[in-house]
């Protein structure tokens, strides 16, 4: 199994694979405060995030913005937290698209 710190509280993360768009994707889970996160290594540079914020518009009315929330949701957060848990929704854009879904 593979392992990483965590980068919320430095403590031992497991890794586990996840199905999306027909990908499988490495994320790492917390085993002490739950953080769920992607490797270093698959995160995109500061200019490759920027273009791909500017193409969509956080907005439940934009389809494919609800859809990637959802997809993102079904994946990464119903699998493993308990209908009623708390989740943080830091730094998803200017409206809680987000929270609100969850």
């Amino acid at each position: 199994m593979r392992k990483a710190d965590c980068r919320l509280c430095s403590r031992p993360a497991f890794g586990f694979y996840a199905e999306a768009a027909g990908s499988r994707i490495l994320y790492y889970r917390c085993a002490t405060c739950g953080y769920v996160f992607k490797p270093r290594s698959a995160l995109p540079t500061k200019a490759m995030a920027k273009a791909r914020y500017l193409e969509h518009n956080n907005s439940l009315d934009d389809t494919g913005y609800r859809a990637y929330l959802e997809t993102f949701i079904d994946t990464t957060s119903i699998p493993f937290y308990p209908s009623g848990s708390d989740i943080l929704d830091f730094g998803s854009g200017p409206k809680p698209c987000l929270a609100e879904l969850l």
